[in-house]
C-alpha cells in the first residue's frame, strides 16, 4: 500500500462502504510524523514525491538485504570457533573486509549473544571505528558494548558476554 495515495486508498473504501478510522494524531504537530508529512510538498518541489521515496527506500532494502547476505557470507569465513556464548573471528580476515560489513557481523553476532541488549548504532560505528584501526595497527584491543565484551587475542576477535559491572 506505500505505493497507493492515502486519498486514492480512502476512496476505495467508501465506493465499498468500508469503514475506516481517521486518527486524529495524524495531525498532530507533536508528532515527527506529521512534521514530515508537511514537509512533502517542499520535497516533491525537489523531485523527491511519494514515488520518489519509495523507490528510494525499496533501493535501500535492496542495498540492505546484499549488505546483509555479505556480512553473513563474511561471518561463515572468518568464524574460527562459535558456540552458545561466545565466538572467535580470525582478526586477519576481518581486517580485509570493509567497515560496513564488519559493523553488520558484529551486529548479528551481538544480537545473538546478548538478544535483549539494545544496540545503538551510534555506539556500535564508534566501536567499529577504534576496532578497525586496532586490527590494521596489530595492537591489542578490547571494548565492551551491550552487555557483550569484545577483545583481541592472538589473531583473533573474540566476543561473549561482558562480566557484570563492578559497584561503585
Amino acid at each position: 500500500l506505500l505505493d497507493a495515495a492515502k486519498a486514492d486508498l480512502e476512496d476505495i473504501c467508501q465506493e465499498a462502504d468500508h469503514p475506516y478510522v481517521a486518527d486524529p494524531s495524524n495531525h498532530d504537530d507533536k508528532y515527527a510524523r506529521v512534521r514530515l508529512r508537511q514537509l512533502a510538498p517542499l520535497l516533491a518541489a525537489q523531485g523527491l514525491d511519494q514515488r520518489a521515496l519509495t523507490r528510494l527506500g525499496r533501493r535501500a532494502r535492496q542495498a540492505t538485504e546484499a549488505l546483509d547476505f555479505y556480512a553473513q557470507t563474511a561471518r561463515e569465513t572468518a568464524l574460527i570457533e562459535s558456540d552458545a556464548t561466545s565466538a572467535r573471528f580470525d582478526a586477519a580476515a576481518l581486517q580485509r573486509l570493509p567497515v560496513e560489513i564488519v559493523l553488520r557481523l558484529l551486529t548479528m553476532e551481538m544480537v545473538r549473544l546478548a538478544p535483549e541488549a539494545q544496540l545503538r548504532l551510534e555506539r556500535l560505528e564508534r566501536l567499529g571505528e577504534t576496532l578497525v584501526a586496532a586490527l590494521a595497527e596489530g595492537r591489542a584491543w578490547r571494548a565492551t558494548l551491550a552487555g557483550v565484551l569484545l577483545e583481541t587475542h592472538r589473531g583473533a576477535l573474540i566476543l561473549r558476554p561482558a562480566p557484570p559491572r563492578r559497584s561503585p
